[in-house]
């Protein structure tokens, strides 16, 4: 299933107050608005590389106008390739040196122990910055080490010298980090590589978050982007750039105009019964869930009705609107919303369709009043708020209550 998207908002007390931002669109905020070395103008485009513990998120963005305001070029793409990787690999390498049943021993019978261990790893992982780097020692706990069997510590003893800490060479170090930095390329290189919209000429190269704060990783971003590929673009990182996102969101509380439009994630609509196309393979490929309505007329079930596309870029005030209409003389209908990773999903039981939230039944007053209603979506925000408005009369507008899906 793909991450998540954006949430529904259902009425709640108060909840006018509150705002919400993506981070990566945070971290734009701020450093468009903070970082002295940006000094972009005009249309000029910029990256955002926001590195955490546990994920990498890339967006694109450029400037709007004179005010500053930002518009988002092309979809982002996340991938769990943070700073904890880089843990895991290191205790890969203390179960390959120190024995597997010795961790298992350890995790259970001094957790204390082993979380001193990641500490003073956490101590050299932040000052590595290269395979020519000398040799880092990590000292393994006292508790730890009566758990080594003795022809463990006399084999760490002849290939290091030590028998009570991890020798850890440079390049040892260095192979650690590739793996998850090769990721995080792959991650720039693919939103680089869009081909719904160019991300040619961009800038600057704005890196943030705990992860950022790795020597080594933004040599390797360095490496990768101005020496080996002779790009023109700045690569930054801010001071203190862990807090970015959260100075970030502060900024955007204050001016919330600043974010002119985002790109779509994905394609949305709501479940609904489409008119059967015989003509159409993709319909015949469904037509055992073919009926035919009191006026004659062959339906499918089990329809999406688009009203966004996966990659559109969405003003901020931007209202998408679906039209509904009540099944033969029936007094209510189930209106259930979907996204899709497809661009023109026609059903919504394609593996690639996802419900976003549970079915919501809509009520007509009676059957002498119109039987069509319209559903509004403001997708611009970074909530989807939604709206049904019978036809018959617009003044009973009310917004739509939807309870999250699991």
């Amino acid at each position: 299933m793909p991450l998540p998207p954006p949430s529904l908002s259902s009425p709640t007390q108060d909840s006018d107050r509150l705002l919400f931002v993506l981070e990566p669109e945070a971290a734009a905020v701020y450093g468009s608005t903070k970082v002295d070395e940006f000094q972009l103008s005009t249309d000029d485009r910029f990256m955002v590389v926001d590195l955490g513990g546990g994920t990498a998120d890339i967006t694109v963005h450029t400037v709007k106008n004179d005010s500053g305001q930002l518009a988002e070029v092309t979809r982002g793409h996340g991938d769990a390739c943070g700073a904890v990787f880089v843990d895991y690999e290191f205790m890969d390498l203390v179960r390959e040196k120190l024995g597997h049943r010795t961790m298992e021993e350890a995790e259970s019978k001094c957790p204390m122990a082993v979380s001193a261990l990641m500490n003073s790893w956490e101590v050299i992982k932040r000052q590595h910055q290269g395979p020519e780097d000398d040799t880092a020692f990590v000292r393994i706990p006292t508790r730890m080490q009566r758990l080594i069997p003795s022809a463990v510590i006399e084999a760490m003893e002849d290939a290091d010298g030590y028998d009570d800490q991890l020798c850890l060479s440079g390049p040892t170090m260095s192979s650690l980090f590739d793996p998850v930095i090769d990721r995080v390329l792959k991650c720039v290189d693919l939103v680089m590589d869009r081909t719904d919209t160019s991300c040619t000429g961009i800038a600057t190269m704005l890196v943030v978050g705990g992860f950022s704060q790795s020597p080594y990783l933004m040599r390797r971003l360095r490496e990768e982007y101005q020496e080996q590929r002779g790009m023109d673009i700045k690569i930054i990182s801010p001071d203190g750039p862990g807090a970015a996102v959260v100075a970030g969101a502060v900024l955007y509380g204050m001016r919330p105009s600043q974010i002119a439009s985002r790109i779509a994630r994905y394609s949305y609509g709501i479940g609904c019964r489409s008119r059967y196309i015989e003509s159409n393979p993709r319909h015949k490929a469904h037509s055992a869930d073919v009926f035919t309505n009191n006026a004659g007329v062959a339906l499918l079930k089990k329809g999406f009705l688009k009203n966004t596309t996966l990659s559109s870029s969405l003003p901020a005030d931007h209202i998408a609107t679906s039209h509904v209409v009540f099944p033969d003389d029936s007094l209510s209908v189930g209106v259930r919303i979907y996204y899709s990773t497809e661009r023109d999903p026609l059903f919504t039981t394609l593996p690639t369709v996802y419900p976003l939230g549970d079915t919501v039944t809509v009520r007509r007053p009676s059957l002498e009043v119109s039987d069509k209603i319209k559903i509004t979506f403001a997708f611009g925000d970074t909530e989807i708020h939604m709206r049904v408005i019978p036809e018959h009369d617009e003044t009973q507008a009310r917004d739509l209550k939807v309870h999250f899906t699991d």
